[in-house]
């Protein structure tokens, strides 16, 4: 679908994400965790492609929460998950800010978000997800079988739990959970 942008090749497209307009926005994080160039796209339904949100070190996952306009973003290369607000209209994101520091050996890599707006992260290097309350930012570690989770996602039947790739071991977990996935 892209393959380029401005002219220069994409800097190794990673995560994605559909908004409820089926605009697809994407992270380009590079491939050094300290560069600090890395950037989130948006490929609108009109197939045009625009960076979003330049500046970043290792932008990875990211996901909407229930209201569909509130945007996080793992930045693996600070440890950090930041939350903006995502115009669909415009294609711009407003309101950025820091949400919360992950820790971890890595950082923040994937993002998913369960229904009542528990906001889930695969914490690279540190052997779990991190299970973040987005009111309150309290946080509770769901540990996995291998260090390096990579991505987790909760069914939106609520029926196969969470959902982790794991890459350590290269294994696809299973954590037992009735919460409904957003997709």
């Amino acid at each position: 679908m892209a393959t380029e942008i401005a002219g220069n090749p994409l800097k190794m497209p990673n995560d994605l994400c559909f908004d409820h307009h089926g605009n697809l926005l994407f992270t380009c994080p590079g491939d050094d965790l300290t560069d600090g160039t890395g950037y989130i796209c948006c490929l609108n339904t009109h197939k045009k492609l625009t960076k979003i949100h330049t500046g970043l070190f290792y932008p990875n996952g990211l996901a909407f929460a229930a209201d569909k306009r509130t945007l996080f973003v793992a930045e693996t290369g600070t440890k950090w998950i930041w939350k903006m607000y995502w115009n669909a209209f415009t294609h711009q994101v407003e309101q950025i800010e820091k949400f919360i520091e992950t820790g971890g050996l890595i950082g923040p890599d994937g993002l998913a978000f369960d229904q009542d707006n528990q906001l889930y992260a695969a914490i690279y290097g540190s052997q779990h997800i991190l299970s973040i309350d987005t009111k309150n930012k309290t946080t509770e570690k769901i540990l996995t079988l291998g260090k390096n989770p990579t991505n987790c996602a909760l069914d939106p039947q609520g029926i196969q739990g969470l959902i982790i790739t794991e890459a350590e071991k290269g294994q696809l977990l299973q954590w037992d959970s009735t919460k409904k996935g957003l997709l």
